[in-house]
């Protein structure tokens, strides 16, 4: 457990040392791009099926070392295994290569990812 949460901090404090954000434009994602999102962030849960997404928002950055790129924001809630809905958790990604990849969704890193979405 102590382990997970200090792997945590220093993904944080790398994230924010690395990630910062010059400039960021609002993107409209396709319906194509929109069901890639969802199959990704689906797939590590454990009733994809059940998942219900809200707020998934696109923007692209430039960052201050001027490289682009596209990050995706949005909330997802699924059932756990008892049945229940957990409730809405961040979730947050980039593109890399045209494909979408998860970066953050998990009780440690959901706080930065409603940070970055959010701010």
């Amino acid at each position: 457990m102590i382990k997970n949460i200090l792997l945590g901090f220093v993904a944080a404090v790398t994230l924010v040392a690395c990630v910062t954000v010059a400039s960021k434009q609002p993107v409209n994602l396709s319906n194509q791009q929109l069901a890639e999102i969802k199959s990704v962030v689906s797939y590590g849960l454990i009733d994809p099926d059940s998942a219900q997404f809200r707020e998934i928002v696109a923007y692209d950055a430039v960052m201050s070392d001027g490289s682009a790129s596209r990050f995706v924001c949005g909330q997802v809630n699924a059932r756990n295994r008892m049945g229940g809905y957990a409730g809405f958790s961040y979730f947050r990604g980039h593109y890399v290569e045209g494909k979408f990849v998860l970066q953050m969704l998990d009780g440690i890193n959901e706080s930065i990812a409603m940070w970055s979405c959010n701010s």
